[in-house]
């Protein structure tokens, strides 16, 4: 009897925490990602209306929009509170994702941008991940990563404070993968300054769904 409870115990502790350890509580920052089935990747693999037009645009130029896409939604915060965002971060924002395979490392990136962008970034390799958050502007130099440095830039780069991955397969390391997956992070804090020279505290939380085709980095 005493066994059988443990057992059970054991159980219910793998549920509510994975048993390698790894948590998707939002506030933890887990090394290692996970493989399996990835939580509402059905209706990612659906195209909604913003993602089928930009498919039609990408195949009238020969690429495989449709294989190597993600849909993000994100939230900005600006001083510890809530910021006003597009409605296209609620909904999901289609952008390109390329996985490049480098020996026995993927690289991930997912942006937009156009004058200035924002993005992320995932390096996976053997059983353990890094994720990042970049934004930029070409026009002025308003970004730090450290409220000490004394030089802005007009370019930040920002590791994940807290983050859980789960991809559909265990990557191969080769070319021709389609690989799916999902990240939640959330920023470390980054300094922008705004008008009469006020410098504000950031930071960004997120859930990414991705799915691409992997192909060798070239030099």
């Amino acid at each position: 009897m005493k066994r059988l409870q443990i057992i059970i115990l054991t159980f219910g502790i793998c549920g509510l925490i994975s048993c390698n350890g790894q948590q998707d509580n939002g506030a933890t920052f887990n090394q290692s990602f996970q493989v399996g089935s990835i939580p509402g990747i059905s209706d990612f693999e659906t195209l909604n209306e913003e993602e089928k037009h930009t498919d039609s645009l990408k195949t009238r130029h020969k690429k495989d929009w449709r294989n190597n896409r993600s849909r993000v939604f994100m939230n900005f915060y600006t001083n510890g509170k809530l910021s006003e965002i597009d409605s296209a971060f609620i909904k999901g924002f289609p952008t390109p994702c390329e996985c490049l395979i480098d020996k026995d490392t993927m690289f991930v990136s997912m942006g937009i941008g156009f004058f200035g962008g924002l993005g992320t970034n995932l390096k996976v390799f053997r059983d353990r991940f890094i994720g990042s958050f970049y934004e930029y502007t070409d026009d002025v130099k308003p970004y730090k990563t450290n409220l000490n440095d004394t030089a802005f830039s007009n370019y930040v780069l920002v590791p994940n404070k807290y983050q859980h991955l789960t991809l559909s397969d265990m990557p191969t390391w080769q070319s021709d993968q389609q690989l799916s997956g999902l990240m939640n992070f959330t920023s470390n804090d980054f300094y922008e300054e705004t008008y009469g020279h006020v410098v504000d505290s950031k930071y960004v939380t997120g859930k990414i769904y991705f799915t691409c085709k992997t192909r060798q980095k070239t030099k």
